[in-house]
Formats: C-alpha cells, sequence, structure tokens
C-alpha cells in the first residue's frame, strides 16, 4: 500500500476518533421525568434566515416520562415528530433536510431553558456546566470556562419566551403560545 494511502487513512481515523470524542464530551440528554410536571407548551420559533426570519410552531409536551416535541409550518404541515423515554430518541417523522443531530439538539435547548438547574448541572460532563441569575432572567452554559449558550428569558415566570443565542449557530427567538398542565390520570388518555 502506498505511503501516501496509509496516511490519508491514519488521519482519516483520527478525524474519526476525535469526532467522536468531541460526541462524547456532548452534555447527554436528562430524563423527561426530572422536570417534575406534566405540562404541554406550544412556542412559535424565530430563526434568521437570508430571506428575513423562518418561523416554525413547536409544541412539546412531558407526561410521565416521555418527552414529546413536534414541529410544524406555519401552513401546519408535520415537520418532525420525535419523542424521549428510557434514554432513547425515536424519530418518528423528520423532513429529509433535517439532521437528527439538529433535532438532539433542539432537546437539550428546551431541557437547558426549562428544567431544574441542579439536575442539569448534575448530568453535565466534566468542563461543562450551566448557571443562573433570576435578577436577569438569563442561563448560560459554559463549556471549559467559555460561554457556549446563553438563555436570555422574557420573565421568571414557567416556561417563558425565551432568546437563545448560541457560541456557533443561529440565534432563535422563542416565543411561549400557551401552557398547559396536564392531568396523566384523566380518563382517556393513552399512557404508556
Amino acid at each position: 500500500m502506498p505511503v501516501g494511502e496509509l496516511m490519508l487513512r491514519a488521519l482519516i481515523l483520527v478525524f474519526w476518533g476525535l469526532l467522536l470524542a468531541a460526541c462524547a464530551q456532548t452534555p447527554p440528554l436528562l430524563l423527561p421525568e426530572a422536570l417534575g410536571q406534566n405540562v404541554q407548551v406550544n412556542q412559535l420559533v424565530s430563526v434568521p434566515a437570508p430571506q428575513g426570519q423562518r418561523q416554525f410552531n413547536v409544541v412539546w409536551s412531558r407526561e410521565s416520562n416521555v418527552f414529546s416535541l413536534a414541529g410544524l409550518s406555519l401552513a401546519g404541515q408535520l415537520l418532525f415528530n420525535i419523542s424521549q423515554q428510557d434514554g432513547e430518541i425515536r424519530i418518528r417523522h423528520a423532513l429529509p433536510d433535517i439532521p437528527a443531530n439538529q433535532l438532539h439538539q433542539l432537546i437539550r435547548q428546551i431541557q437547558w431553558a426549562y428544567w431544574p438547574l441542579a439536575d442539569i448541572n448534575a448530568a453535565m460532563p466534566a468542563g461543562w456546566s450551566l448557571t443562573e441569575d433570576k435578577d436577569r432572567a438569563l442561563r448560560q452554559v459554559y463549556r471549559n470556562g467559555t460561554p457556549y449558550m446563553v438563555f436570555q428569558f422574557d420573565s421568571l415566570a414557567p416556561f417563558s419566551s425565551v432568546k437563545i443565542t448560541q457560541a456557533q449557530g443561529p440565534e432563535l427567538q422563542v416565543t411561549t403560545i400557551s401552557v398547559q398542565a396536564l392531568d396523566v390520570q384523566a380518563p382517556g388518555r393513552n399512557l404508556p
């Protein structure tokens, strides 16, 4: 085998090793039950795009040990539908141009915004932390002491609207439309 081909294969192996190591350092998703309440939240997400703002709706819920997330276009087309249960992510529907890692990141952002601070920090790997400044309605995620993501809330109310600023990636404006407490004991509900 030529030396050039061997070097290329070695570089590819090193690249994949570094990529896997970076993935291993990504904070894990939290358990749905860590939220502590059964709730359904309807939000409008605005993302900057070259032609102006791109918007879509997300409806997410936590019922017992299941977290569900659906994305809908403003016209009502289903963009994605995923759930998290027993440590597994199940993608039931996603348009081909939406990578699975972006859906995982969306779940992580929702959890970092709304799950209890102590549960988030307990799950963070070494070098990661989340701080909260209630006076400023602000949460910040740090990676190795460097700001990684900032959550600026409109208010201190649970599930309030939030602007998410990422070190890498677009700034998201998430506007809460409605919040509904769910009664998992209600007759006629299908729970796993």
